[in-house]
């Protein structure tokens, strides 16, 4: 548990110090886009890019921070599924919690990625969120390999990520369905820019 809470610090803080260059970024896309599609639009639309943004930059912050170093035992890949969690049954509780809140943060990281990213683009299909998820974990992984951050190269991170996407892409398309407000669409963009003209 406490693991959980000091990842959940830590997020909390990559966020406060990711809120000014995000809310800068959608001020930016807002004033760009403005004149094209219309304020409304330009706002929502701005707002959901901005929020893909700062879903990758955690997961790379996140993904590409730092590790303990080499200990005894530690190896740069894994490719057995589970293995941490099957390995700390047989250790002391706070092994245990630190395997489960591995799991848990893996699947957190990913859930505004697969948010944002029906929003932004409602069209997209389970396939898609699945097959872009795993490749952007996958590319996380091998750049955790190739950095040398001392962070283990996991397939259950890799799992545990693509289930995160899967998770956010379903509340994100529950969210659409009952507050179809949260999506722009070309067909509104293209409303909103019809109706300044008529002005």
């Amino acid at each position: 548990m406490d693991q959980l809470i000091r990842w959940g610090r830590d997020a909390f803080l990559l966020a406060a110090a990711a809120g000014v260059p995000v809310v800068a970024l959608w001020g930016v896309l807002v004033w760009a886009r403005t004149r094209r599609v219309g304020r409304r639009a330009a706002i929502k639309i701005a707002a959901l890019d901005a929020g893909l943004v700062f879903s990758l930059a955690a997961i790379a912050v996140i993904g590409l921070r730092p590790g303990w170093g080499e200990t005894g035992g530690w190896v740069q890949w894994n490719f057995v599924p589970f293995r941490d969690l099957a390995v700390s049954l047989d250790q002391p509780s706070w092994a245990q919690q630190i395997a489960i809140t591995n799991l848990i943060g893996n699947i957190l990281v990913f859930m505004p990625w697969g948010f944002m990213l029906t929003l932004r683009f409602p069209r997209t299909g389970w396939a898609m969120v699945l097959v872009s998820t795993a490749a952007l974990s996958l590319a996380v992984e091998i750049g955790q390999a190739i950095t040398a951050t001392g962070r283990l190269s996991d397939v259950t991170d890799v799992l545990m990520n693509t289930v995160g996407g899967a998770v956010g892409f379903a509340i994100g398309r529950w969210a659409v369905a009952k507050l179809p407000g949260l999506r722009v669409t070309g067909d509104d963009a293209r409303d909103l820019r019809r109706d300044r003209e008529l002005r």
